[in-house]
């Protein structure tokens, strides 16, 4: 393999259209410890210790998962003289549409849209 002069082939180039016997003599050739294909020493990679030590960050919570988390716990509750445990959405629904039941209409109408039944249906 023939190079140009200074101004020719860079290095990188050189890499790139080398052959693996001639990247590796281009890479042990480099008067330099430091540069393409050659890392400082502090900057590498120590044995035995992982690349990405810490990890991946762990996604941070949002609302909807806070939701879902708290409306999917279990309560406790007394119906008929009975204990029962139901979670917490089967719950705040029962007391929407009990109260909804009374003729309020703003919770009768919020309780429609809650069960994805459209507003003109109620009519």
């Amino acid at each position: 393999m023939t190079y140009k002069n200074k101004r020719g082939l860079g290095l990188k180039r050189r890499m790139q259209e080398a052959n693996d016997e001639e990247r590796a003599i281009l890479r042990d050739g480099l008067p330099y410890d430091v540069g393409f294909a050659k890392p400082p020493v502090h900057g590498q990679f120590k044995k035995g210790k992982s690349g990405n030590a810490r990890g991946r960050p762990k996604e941070s919570e949002n609302l909807g998962k806070v939701a879902v988390e708290e409306f999917s716990e279990m309560v406790e509750i007394h119906e008929h003289g009975k204990r029962r445990k139901l979670p917490k959405q089967r719950v705040a629904m029962r007391q929407l549409a009990n109260k909804a039941a009374t003729g309020d209409p703003k919770l009768l109408l919020s309780y429609w849209k809650s069960k994805g039944k459209p507003v003109s249906s109620i009519a």
